[in-house]
């Protein structure tokens, strides 16, 4: 019986240690939770600085347009205006 109590006791501490192991764990995983949390409302607010920040610069560079002289259209080569005359493969 002596042997029984001291195991019942033994068993009791090592509970405690690890309920107590458990709340700093859990604290420490809500801490982590909440850092995240601020760290995505940081970014977010980030990213809507520099949108708002590469919005204004190219605004800002952007040339107004000018009107200018009017440039021909390219005309684009046709194939009947460009085949050539060449006999190769070609009987007479």
């Amino acid at each position: 019986m002596k042997f029984a109590g001291r195991r019942i006791g033994a068993l009791e501490q090592e509970r405690s240690r690890i309920e107590t192991e458990l709340a700093s764990e859990r604290a420490a995983r809500q801490n982590a939770a909440g850092e995240a949390s601020a760290l995505k409302a940081v970014n977010a607010s980030q990213r809507a600085q520099f949108d708002e920040l590469l919005r204004a610069t190219l605004a800002a560079a952007a040339p107004p347009a000018q009107p200018g002289p009017a440039k021909a259209p390219v005309k684009v080569a046709t194939k009947a205006a460009t085949k050539t005359g060449t006999k190769r493969g070609r009987r007479e």
